[in-house]
């Protein structure tokens, strides 16, 4: 009887998993011969735009990033490539025919970079946030329902110190700092996890803390901010 069940329901079941349908399913490189990694993509008009880290020999052996146009059968329309290290995740969004990518500088000390392309990959403009002192460095970005762009990522305490505070940018649409923000105590670390906005508007940003002599007493840490 157990035998006859499974016979019974697997057509079923099969069926259920058929019936989810594959516009595309493809594997593609701009670099056969060097690493790319594909970060992360987001649907636009045109199609899908993927942003990917690359060992990029145009900019001295750096890690840059590329940033592939897709149409919506999966075939390259572009590729280009920009000199900063992008954060991968939610790391870029799209608005009004602009697209927004965040990263971090290749320099030392690092800094947050924010870019503005237009839909064929030019740049508009170009923008980096933090301190002269400290390094910043793998910025989430939000763009939150009032079309306010946020910021995510890490802070060190000081340029050689590798404990560091959740750092927040706020920017408006054109890139202008409107406020900006550190999470951490003096000795304490605190790893950035990311930034969400909640159904009712709220700014949520996520994080990992560590007491100053923490080994496994990592803990989970969220703050809540007004989107104003």
């Amino acid at each position: 009887m157990k035998i006859y069940c499974i016979l019974l329901f697997l057509p079923l079941f099969t069926q259920q998993l058929s019936s989810q349908p594959t516009t595309f399913s493809k594997v593609f490189s701009n670099y056969p011969l060097n690493s790319e990694n594909g970060f992360s993509g987001i649907p636009v008009p045109q199609g899908y735009m993927v942003v990917s880290a690359l060992d990029c020999e145009t900019y001295n052996g750096n890690i840059c990033c590329g940033i592939t146009l897709l149409n919506e059968e999966g075939d390259i329309q572009w590729f280009k490539e920009y000199n900063f290290y992008p954060s991968g995740g939610n790391s870029q969004v799209y608005k009004n025919d602009k697209l927004y990518v965040a990263g971090h500088t290749n320099s030392n000390p690092r800094q947050f970079v924010l870019y503005c392309l237009d839909m064929d990959g030019n740049i508009l403009w170009n923008k980096e946030y933090g301190h002269a002192f400290k390094n910043e460095s793998f910025p989430d970005l939000l763009l939150s329902s009032n079309d306010q762009l946020w910021l995510c990522g890490s802070q060190t305490k000081t340029t050689d110190s590798n404990v560091p505070d959740v750092y927040v940018v706020k920017t408006d649409l054109d890139g202008n700092v409107l406020n900006a923000y550190r999470y951490g105590e003096e000795n304490d670390g605190s790893y950035k996890g990311g930034v969400r906005q909640t159904l009712d508007g709220q700014i949520l940003i996520n994080y990992t803390y560590c007491p100053e002599t923490c080994f496994h007493l990592w803990k989970g840490g969220v703050s809540s901010v007004d989107d104003d």
